[in-house]
């Protein structure tokens, strides 16, 4: 029974597979769990005439004889066999009769070319009854006996489960409940990610601390798979799958600085098959979004109750965050004669987010500074900006100073220290017990940040609030030690950051801008270097991680000497 519904579960992914980059993946990885030696892929030939083989590989069956297996794959729009998919330019009976015809050889493998041949037809759908008379007499005219054999849904979906998955992805009876339990309860309210983070610990964990090539693609390939299902089971409400996707390659990508294999090109290829799944997870999100959202104020709830004061505010601000990292995502995937253009109709839709919003203009969580410090340097500091952005930027900034201090001297309560979300909606109507905010980043954040701007009005009335209310300014600052970086993409930093407190602001952006000093030098992380930099905005927009001090540069950095340093690190 176990067993029938772990190949219910991988029939579901397998069956939204294209063929292109996803299927064409997939398959080799399957052959290398069946002991088959993968001779050519898609990747490998592409570009190159094929001739109706996708896959070459070299596989012995249950008889014990060695084969020449030669599979043509087939998926998406042509998984199902039908008389257009059959009969079509370029379809299976045309790519079938080419790889019966032209015989593949390779004199670097002389034994092979002396094997039989089996050829396989692999598709991720079924035949059509009104096209198996016509398939089945079509190869029984032109293939022997044991010569030809057709793998569908279903025998693919049995040698996923058996071969790949029930090793990786069911390996153990906890990890298949928690499996099935995320799948069944993805729709209820209060959903998060506590099971799938268990199950992407067992599934790194099991790899072990030398783990072969063929280990890792394989368990790859599980949480591609796991990254799928919780896609497909959330068809209406893409929050979850969205979520669960930035959580599996944060983890994951911590999982390969800690083994060190950044900078490995085959095992870079291996992830980046898990992040451009992410990245279409989050297109589809923000495609559908997008058109309301940037409506007046089309991140509220219509009809919303009187909760929406402070779930509105919220809901905006981890929106942006979300968009700009996508944002950032995109343009690694974007050739680079192409990036000024996505860059500017980015932030035409930012620029729209945040007129037709007006939660924006209030943040209640302290750890909101990072998704306006991001904002401010994709708007900003990008390619070339243009006056209409910074105005947008500093009608925002002045909008956030004037609601922060009326909400202050009404309420007595300044943006959340901890970004506790359940405490904020405690504190709708009363400052609840539990909500921290005796010590702000935001708010010095925004005197550095008006400082820089020479706006010594609303610099002025930040100096006011901070007066009136006492809050412990502050700046946070990482510690640069050992397994700082797999840590970034593991949790929300506390013991990782430092902090400056007790910090004055002089009367006048003048004094400011002459006394004010963030001492501290870059830490050089790998992430930085690699195909995936844009990993480093996720983490900080995920885990909620205060951003590093250079990462937003305002004019105030000086650099650390070594007894400084010595200081902090201790």
């Amino acid at each position: 029974m176990r067993t029938n519904l772990n190949v219910k579960i991988v029939r579901e992914y397998l069956e939204t597979l294209k063929e292109d980059g996803e299927l064409d993946w997939l398959f080799p990885t399957l052959l290398s769990a069946m002991n088959h030696t993968i001779i050519s892929t898609p990747r490998q030939s592409k570009g190159q005439p094929q001739y109706g083989k996708d896959v070459i590989s070299r596989g012995t069956v249950r008889d014990g004889i060695t084969y020449r297996w030669y599979f043509q794959l087939k998926g998406g729009s042509a998984r199902n066999i039908t008389d257009e998919v059959f009969n079509q330019r370029d379809g299976i009976r045309e790519s079938l009769m080419q790889a019966k015809d032209t015989i593949y050889s390779d004199s670097g493998l002389p034994e092979f070319n002396d094997l039989p041949v089996k050829l396989v037809l692999v598709h991720n759908g079924v035949l059509k009854e009104n096209t198996r008379r016509q398939y089945d007499d079509f190869i029984k005219r032109e293939f022997r006996p044991g010569e030809f054999e057709r793998w569908d849904i279903e025998k693919l979906s049995r040698l996923c489960a058996e071969n790949l998955f029930n090793e990786y992805l069911f390996c153990t009876e906890e990890c298949t409940k928690l499996v099935r339990k995320m799948l069944v309860m993805i729709d209820v309210p209060g959903w998060d990610t506590k099971d799938l983070e268990k199950v992407v610990d067992i599934l790194l964990d099991r790899c072990g601390k030398r783990p072969s090539q063929r280990k890792v693609r394989q368990t790859f390939a599980a949480l591609n798979m796991l990254q799928r299902l919780i896609r497909s089971h959330s068809p209406n409400n893409l929050l979850p799958a969205k979520k669960s996707s930035a959580l599996l390659v944060l983890k994951t990508w911590s999982w390969m600085l800690k083994h060190h294999y950044v900078g490995k090109v085959e095992y870079e290829k291996m992830y980046n098959a898990l992040v451009w799944q992410h990245i279409c997870i989050y297109s589809e999100y923000f495609d559908k979004l997008l058109p309301l959202a940037r409506t007046y104020k089309g991140l509220a709830m219509p009809n919303g109750l009187v909760t929406e004061r402070v779930l509105y505010p919220m809901r905006c601000y981890d929106f942006l965050g979300d968009f700009v990292y996508y944002s950032e995502a995109m343009i690694a995937y974007t050739p680079i004669e192409k990036r000024k253009t996505l860059i500017c109709a980015m932030r035409e839709e930012i620029r729209q987010l945040l007129r037709a919003n007006t939660g924006f203009d209030m943040p209640l969580r302290d750890t909101d500074s990072t998704t306006i410090l991001l904002t401010m340097r994709y708007m900003l500091t990008r390619v070339e900006h243009s006056a209409e952005d910074e105005k947008q930027i500093f009608d925002w900034l002045h909008k956030i100073t004037l609601n922060l201090l009326t909400r202050y001297r009404q309420n007595k309560m300044l943006p959340e220290m901890t970004g506790n979300n359940k405490v904020i909606a405690k504190s709708l109507f009363e400052k609840s017990y539990d909500y921290e905010d005796p010590s702000s980043l935001l708010l010095m954040i925004l005197a550095e940040t008006f400082a820089h701007m020479n706006d010594d009005v609303h610099y002025k009335l930040i100096r006011e609030l901070v007066n009136e209310s006492g809050v412990n300014l502050q700046v946070a600052y990482p510690i640069e030690k050992e397994g700082l970086e797999v840590a970034l993409f593991d949790h929300r930093l506390y013991r990782e950051m430092s902090v400056e407190i007790n910090i004055r602001l002089p009367e006048t952006v003048a004094e400011f801008n002459k006394e004010f000093v963030k001492h501290y030098n870059h830490i050089s992380l790998q992430t930085e270097k690699s195909p995936f930099s844009f990993l480093i905005t996720l983490a900080h927009v995920y885990y909620q991680t205060d951003m590093f001090p250079d990462e937003v540069v305002l004019g105030h950095l000086r650099p650390l000497d070594n007894k400084e340093s010595a200081d902090r690190t201790n």
